[in-house]
């Protein structure tokens, strides 16, 4: 049977909602998970997975489980293809250009794109 672990981020703790009760984990330097107790006291997670078998296998016996793995995709040049599509690119905004989108942050690449995408779309319908 696979193991379903959590993925933790190392010194943040992420609140779980189980049955109503609010449980909070975090992962140690070590990379041990622990659940942090109401009373700031923590207790490991138990782990169902051989960390010592886990260590022994190689990279091909390890790439050869993730292919059998139904879950796990491939990450063969079809997966990372689309990946390439988007370039990233940082443009840096000044305050007041930047206030004319107005708006959240969070929807200013959107809002950019959508912007420069129609002036490139009406200069080639001049052209």
């Amino acid at each position: 049977m696979a193991d379903h672990s959590l993925a933790f981020k190392p010194a943040r703790a992420r609140a779980l909602r189980r049955t109503g009760i609010a449980m909070t984990y975090k992962q140690l330097a070590d990379g041990t998970v622990v659940e942090v107790l109401p009373d700031g006291g923590s207790k490991p997670v138990p782990t169902r997975t051989d960390w010592d078998r886990l260590a022994r296998l190689s990279d091909d016996e390890i790439e050869e489980l993730a292919a059998s793995d139904p879950d796990h995709p491939a990450l063969d040049d079809r997966f990372w293809g689309d990946a390439a599509k988007q370039a990233r690119t940082v443009v840096r905004l000044e305050p007041d250009v930047a206030a004319q989108f107005g708006g959240e942050e969070h929807d200013l690449d959107r809002r950019v794109n959508a912007i420069l995408r129609d002036h490139f779309r009406a200069k080639r319908a001049a052209s």
